[in-house]
């Protein structure tokens, strides 16, 4: 299965859900959409990605991130959610819900859409304040939604 459009929200979304399925989550958490973002990256050569993709790269590549090796670490750190596969939509975390509304300030802040860079930068803002505004600790093991590890 492909996503539908290589720059889209719900490209990132489906990924997400994806990763969160394979691992045995029954939701999808900031750790499952960051690795669909880090996945988008990897989808088509540069020059034929549309321009969410495009400068969701761009934002990977100025973070030094190499997106295949933060996508491996952050399946370490999630683990397995011990959850069977559902059929259906899987629905957002309450710390996912949160890290939306956070990228959709930062998009309304910048005067343009929401697009998936908007999601990098809010996660990459601090998953301790997505946590306050949500309350959820739904990610991993050890408050792994508590905050993006350096390491990776």
């Amino acid at each position: 299965m492909t996503p539908r459009d290589s720059g889209s929200l719900d490209a990132v979304l489906e990924l997400a859900a994806r990763e969160a399925t394979n691992a045995g989550y029954s939701v999808i958490t900031p750790a499952h959409l960051l690795m669909g973002l880090s996945k988008l990256c990897e989808m088509g050569d540069p020059g034929s990605m549309n321009e969410g993709a495009a400068l969701l790269r761009r934002e990977f590549e100025q973070l030094g991130i190499e997106t295949r090796a933060f996508r491996r670490g952050l399946r370490t750190i999630v683990g397995d959610g011990g959850a069977r596969p559902q059929k259906g939509v899987m629905h957002r975390s309450a710390s996912c819900r949160a890290l939306f509304s956070v990228a959709g300030n930062l998009a309304a802040q910048a005067g343009t859409r929401l697009e998936p860079a908007h999601l990098l930068r809010a996660a990459f803002l601090g998953f301790r304040e997505i946590n306050a505004v949500s309350g959820d600790q739904t990610l991993g093991r050890g408050g792994a939604d508590a905050e993006v590890p350096t390491e990776l």
